[in-house]
């Protein structure tokens, strides 16, 4: 051990014996809870390390305050899922539940935030993405979402039918639709209100037209992801993806073959010291749109065919340096089947590049004379078709006159044959 001497003597194990076996049991218990809570201690120290001291929140003592009642909050605050209320106050939120725990939100720690209305979902949400970790509980977290429930997660199936023309069924579902319309009016004005007490903080709403299914880094089961004006997300299903686009420096999309039906997709961080991220199994229909996006987003993607070793990848770039790797030619090597700047080649530079040589002429020439001897018939066959190209004739009226003409030397060959028959003589040939 540090500070001990050098003729410090230490006992490696000692033996005890009891007559009464309970004291000993005791002792044992005990001494195992305590190193139990010092480990858990120096845990929690460890955890709250680097955390950022947060500034107090300014609560506003007179005047309206602007609520949302009835609201739920992920992670939950005691432990316990219970519906409480979301107060805006001076410089941040403040959430209380119902047996007096509460949790502060200050804007300045706020990096994103988001609105998503319930449209196919169950839920509707706020969802705030921070810049430096918070402690709920014994969790830290960098994501907290407060949300209400539209309608029923689930429902008790019973034995009996009901019909499609139930009026307490379209009354059940007229509801819904009534409170679904009601929490997302409720929301987009809580919304609102924030941006104007925050002033620069300003809501992102995902754009559901451009969603696609995929499997995200920190969920094994497929999601629906949608991209926002500022990043990357998908908060119906905890644990919640967030990326947002300030953070990434490239993109790359894996496994783009003809044939199959999904790709990947790896989102390369700013900060190279951070592993990237995958999104796993996306439908190739989708492939053009995300490109289009990332492109409006002014962020360089590249595609590929292979899945990449990005351990290696990341670790070759941090031992060579970031001015030597973009002095060996960045992410160049990713440009293996083109890029999102890559230009086209133009077909008329192409055309006007290629002159044939004074051989090639020369065997063009060669084979212009040996067409001379084909036969007359030949000739003839090929001066019609040059005229009728000539003519602008299409392939089936140059159809068309060839078949006519089978048809006439076919008729002269029976004719000749008959008067051959006949008997009669045969023409000389002159001399």
């Amino acid at each position: 051990p540090p500070g001990a001497g050098t003729d410090a003597h230490f006992i490696r194990e000692v033996t005890l014996k009891a007559k009464v076996a309970t004291n000993l049991n005791a002792t044992f218990r005990l001494i195992k809870e305590l190193r139990k809570r010092v480990v858990a201690r120096e845990k929690q120290v460890a955890l709250e390390a680097d955390l950022v001291t947060q500034d107090a929140i300014q609560l506003i003592r007179t005047g309206k305050v602007h609520r949302l009642r009835d609201v739920h909050v992920r992670p939950n605050v005691g432990g316990k899922k219970a519906a409480g209320t979301l107060e805006l106050h001076t410089n941040g939120l403040r959430f209380q539940a119902p047996r007096g725990e509460k949790l502060d939100l200050l804007f300045n720690n706020i990096k994103l935030a988001f609105y998503q209305p319930a449209e196919k979902e169950i839920l509707v949400l706020l969802h705030f993405h921070l810049h430096n970790p918070i402690m709920i509980g014994k969790k830290k977290t960098k994501d907290v979402q407060f949300y209400v429930e539209v309608m029923e997660a689930s429902y008790a199936l019973d034995n009996a039918r009901r019909s499609g023309y139930d009026p307490d069924e379209l009354e059940e579902e007229q509801r819904e639709r009534q409170l679904r319309n009601r929490m997302n009016q409720e929301f987009s004005n809580f919304s609102k209100k924030i941006e104007d007490q925050a002033k620069d903080l300003e809501f992102d709403i995902p754009y559901r037209e451009l969603g696609f299914y995929g499997v995200p880094p920190h969920n094994k089961s497929t999601s629906f992801i949608m991209p926002a004006v500022n990043a990357l997300v998908e908060l119906t299903e905890p644990p919640w993806f967030v990326m947002p686009l300030s953070d990434i420096e490239i993109a790359h999309f894996e496994r783009v073959v003809y044939g199959l039906k999904n790709f990947d997709l790896v989102l390369v961080f700013k900060d190279f010291s951070e592993k990237p991220l995958h999104v796993n199994a996306i439908n190739i229909e989708h492939l053009d749109a995300l490109k289009t996006w990332l492109d409006s987003c002014n962020i360089k993607f590249y595609e590929g065919t292979a899945n990449l070793n990005w351990n290696a990848i990341m670790k070759n770039i941090n031992d060579t340096g970031i001015e030597g790797f973009y002095e060996d030619g960045g992410w160049k090597f990713l440009n293996m089947q083109g890029s999102s700047d890559e230009e086209e080649e133009d077909p008329d530079d192409a055309e006007s590049d290629f002159e044939p040589s004074g051989s090639e002429s020369e065997e063009e020439e060669a084979s212009d004379g040996s067409d001379e001897d084909f036969t007359d018939e030949s000739d003839g066959s090929e001066e019609e078709l040059g005229s009728d190209e000539s003519e602008g004739q299409d392939w089936d009226e140059a159809e068309e006159a060839a078949e006519k003409d089978d048809k006439k030397r076919a008729r002269e060959r029976e004719a000749k044959e008959a008067r051959e028959s006949a008997g009669q003589p045969k023409k000389k040939k002159k001399k």
